[in-house]
């Protein structure tokens, strides 16, 4: 294999382990998403910004351009982390008041 075809069988292989990584916090994003939404914990804002993110998920995904795809993963990830806070808040509310 030329040098040229294995710098292009990498990048294929760094681009579908960004797709499956973006795919996995977006998946992580909507499942708490979704719990919270299911409780009525969800804000406006929350909402608007979540559909964000998949607006953004789907254009950047078809685009296959890398450098964007994981901004992108990082930036679902801290949403995650920050709807994951209040899902523990949740949690600890849930526990306190059934103790």
């Amino acid at each position: 294999m030329s040098t040229e075809d294995s710098v292009k069988v990498h990048m294929e292989n760094e681009l579908e382990v960004a797709k499956k990584m973006a795919h996995l916090w977006k998946t992580q994003m909507t499942n708490v998403f979704c719990y919270l939404k299911r409780q009525g914990k969800i804000a406006k804002t929350v909402r608007e910004e979540y559909e964000q993110h998949i607006a953004k998920y789907e254009i950047v995904i078809k685009n296959e351009d890398i450098r964007n795809i994981k901004e992108l993963t990082v930036v679902m990830n801290l949403f995650a982390i920050t709807l994951y806070t209040q899902w523990n808040a949740l949690i600890n509310t849930n526990l306190t008041a059934f103790l």
